[in-house]
């Protein structure tokens, strides 16, 4: 209550006018009234209306009032509790089903060749094997946005509309192009690989720019956060586009490990042999020649391959 209704009030009581029908005022100056100083009004005056208001309050109304008042607060905060439920709960079943309507859209490399992919925007796409690339049906329209698992080297045409092409990976790695030429080498959990071909691209961990990388450049960025910075030879880094598995000074238990992402087959050799490092170029259509090459490449240890479901 205002203070010129607070004199208002007083006038009305102390002249015997007509009370109000509400009772609200009257409950907020029974309740503050007796330590209350009003100057404007004499000891007489006020003694008058504190005397008045103890009569009121024999009155039922003036109790009615208090009870249906302090049951219609409660009510109040039952209906504000479950209206802000309502309000999330009709949230959460809208971004639920926005989400599942923008149904996803994978491009899966199963097999044991490069694959090439041309999407709608006009870009090429090259998945290597065991390679998966993800994004949803809005791409092309409302952004350019992957997520990769595993290797793909990728040609992105300019897009005035949608300029940022962005690919990001399960290890925190963003990559950022315009329009340009790169590979993307993701299949490690621990390491992931950046090689620009052509044009320019930004790299960030974390949502945080680490580098800029121009033609012929590359960076690796560790799980850690670290990042090696450095170049590239495009026939070694890209031999997979011709269907050709390229290491150089590579232990041989990180070579079966790819191995068995190509050929899906477990390489099975000496285990003394899991850390001696050879420089060899494997066919990727062609496990039976692979394991020739390895043999030959390690002195004719016996080596073999079996099915990796095989026990």
């Amino acid at each position: 209550m205002s203070l010129f209704n607070f004199k208002q009030l007083l006038k009305n009581l102390l002249e015997n006018k007509r009370l109000p029908k509400d009772l609200s005022g009257y409950e907020w100056v029974w309740e503050n009234s007796s330590n209350y100083s009003y100057k404007n009004t004499s000891p007489k005056g006020f003694k008058a209306l504190t005397e008045k208001i103890n009569h009121n309050s024999s009155d039922s109304n003036v109790e009615k009032y208090r009870l249906k008042h302090k049951k219609y607060r409660k009510l109040t905060f039952v209906f504000a509790y479950a209206a802000l439920f309502l309000m999330f709960l009709s949230a959460g079943i809208y971004f639920y089903y926005s989400n599942k309507n923008v149904d996803s859209v994978e491009y899966l490399n199963n097999g044991s060749v490069a694959k090439k992919i041309t999407l709608i925007d006009g870009t090429i796409v090259v998945l290597n094997s065991k390679s998966k690339l993800v994004t949803n049906k809005e791409f092309g329209y409302k952004h350019r946005n992957f997520v990769l698992n595993g290797e793909a080297f990728f040609d992105v045409k300019p897009n005035k509309e949608l300029p940022d092409f962005q690919i990001k990976n399960n290890q925190n790695l963003t990559v950022k192009v315009l329009g340009t030429s790169f590979n993307l080498n993701f299949y490690s959990k621990s390491k992931s690989t950046v090689s620009v071909v052509s044009g320019k691209v930004k790299v960030l961990h974390k949502d945080k720019l680490i580098s800029k990388l121009e033609k012929g450049s590359s960076i690796s960025v560790y799980s850690n956060g670290k990042a090696l910075l450095g170049g590239f030879d495009s026939n070694e880094e890209l031999s997979w586009l011709d269907n050709q598995l390229f290491f150089r000074e590579e232990s041989l238990g990180n070579i079966a490990e790819r191995f068995s992402q190509v050929y899906k087959h477990s390489l099975v050799y000496p285990k003394e042999l899991m850390e001696t490092k050879i420089t060899t170029t494997l066919p990727m259509d062609n496990m039976e020649h692979a394991i020739l090459i390895l043999q030959e490449t390690l002195n004719n240890y016996s080596i073999r391959a079996i099915p990796l479901n095989s026990k």
